[in-house]
């Protein structure tokens, strides 16, 4: 299956400058309050990198230096880039440990920079179910395809994105 785009996207300007990330991290390396449980491991698709940043202080004697340090940091906006066979469980739970929901991407292109302006990427991905209880397996419930922000945005909110094989699109979470 090959993703269309419906319409293409508009592009964002991009600030230059790098921000502190706009996430947390659980105990568990987990992503707090979202849907579905998106690792640390995910940091890089989620446009997050260790950077080296520089500090200017001011001495008592009003000299200047410049200090270097290390910290988490995030594209203004970001860049995503979810790729193929990216596999997030949600954080609801069917049976024992076992996720309710799964989504593994089939497809994607990663956003990209043509500066100042940033191209939307896509993402094409199957959203599977839990059915059943200790013998049970994962069902699929639909093909969806959407950019990458709005894959983000699908794995915040557990809103599956409005482009879709399914006749209706609904909350999943």
């Amino acid at each position: 299956m090959d993703i269309v785009d419906q319409e293409p996207s508009k592009p964002v300007e991009r600030n230059t400058k790098r921000r502190a990330p706009q996430v947390d991290f659980d105990a568990d390396g987990n992503v707090v309050d979202w849907v579905y449980r998106v690792h640390r491991a995910f940091r890089p698709a989620l446009d997050i990198v260790f950077s080296t940043r520089v500090r200017t202080k001011k001495l008592p004697d009003g000299t200047k230096i410049k200090q270097t340090f290390q910290e988490w940091t995030e594209g203004n906006p970001p860049l995503y880039a979810f790729g193929d066979f990216d596999t997030v469980p949600s954080r609801e739970i069917a049976h024992g440990t076992t996720s309710r929901f799964i989504a593994q991407i089939g497809q994607s292109t990663p956003d990209r920079l043509e500066k100042p302006l940033i191209v939307s990427g896509s993402v094409g991905f199957r959203l599977y179910e839990w059915s059943g209880g200790v013998g049970g397996s994962y069902a699929e419930r639909g093909w969806y395809r959407c950019t990458q922000a709005e894959f983000v945005e699908f794995l915040k909110t557990g809103c599956v994105p409005e482009v879709s094989e399914n006749p209706s699109p609904e909350k999943v979470s």
